[in-house]
């Protein structure tokens, strides 16, 4: 499975296999593509939707809630847009401290009107409109 940006410039969001705490072969985990440098940095824009239909229940951590992790290289973005979903209240992105899977730690965020995280390393840069 691969979801590719609107803006062609953009990264490649890509499957790499199971999770690190007990998830199933068919876990996914999201990775921004790229080098990272200057010249190659990547912009992704993750919506709510997107983590609603692409997370799993408790992939990276046992709290009931809809998850996806996000891993880069410094100098990639990550815009968090705030799309309204019918039926589900307006909120906003919001971080929620850290966790560590494995041997890295991410930033946990959290949207403050739906039951979802997403699990970001520290090296990518968010941008919360």
């Amino acid at each position: 499975m691969a979801l590719q940006t609107k803006n062609p410039i953009q990264a490649v969001i890509s499957s790499v296999g199971a999770a690190a705490n007990g998830g199933t072969a068919n876990s996914t985990k999201p990775v921004i593509t790229g080098t990272g440098d200057a010249g190659n940095a990547n912009n992704v824009k993750l919506s709510l939707i997107d983590v609603l239909n692409l997370g799993e229940a408790d992939l990276f951590q046992k709290d009931g809630k809809q998850q996806m992790m996000v891993t880069g290289s410094d100098g990639d973005t990550m815009d968090l847009s705030n799309t309204h979903i019918a039926g589900v209240a307006d909120g906003q992105w919001e971080q929620h401290g850290t966790t560590q899977v494995g041997d890295v730690t991410y930033n946990v965020y959290e949207h403050s009107s739906a039951n979802v995280e997403l699990l970001i390393e520290p090296v990518i840069r968010i941008d919360m409109r």
